[in-house]
């Protein structure tokens, strides 16, 4: 749950756990740039769900993107004829009957 402005005087963002486990991060919004505020809110929910390393930065990035209105990347998907495997070549053809004459 998200909350402002934070309950400690002098702050600029608060997280606080209920006994019930539920989190709340409050931010303060008024005289600061937005970019800072977004920040705090990212951080917040970062800090809130216990994310750090690799599985933060991926919510990080995403969370920047959705707030800066830039599309996620699309995944690479490769060609029909990447997709395809290399032809054996004729050296593979004379292991091969060598392993069946075996």
């Amino acid at each position: 749950m998200f909350r402002s402005p934070p309950g400690l005087p002098g702050v600029d963002r608060s997280l606080r756990r209920a006994a019930s486990g539920a989190v709340i991060v409050a931010v303060r919004l008024g005289d600061r740039p937005v970019a800072s505020v977004h920040a705090d809110v990212i951080d917040g929910v970062l800090a809130a769900n216990g994310l750090a390393g690799a599985e933060a930065d991926r919510f990080r990035r995403a969370a920047w993107r959705a707030l800066d209105g830039t599309p996620a990347p699309r995944p690479r998907v490769p060609s029909p004829i990447e997709a395809v495997a290399d032809p054996p070549s004729p050296a593979d053809d004379d292991r091969l009957d060598d392993a069946r004459v075996a």
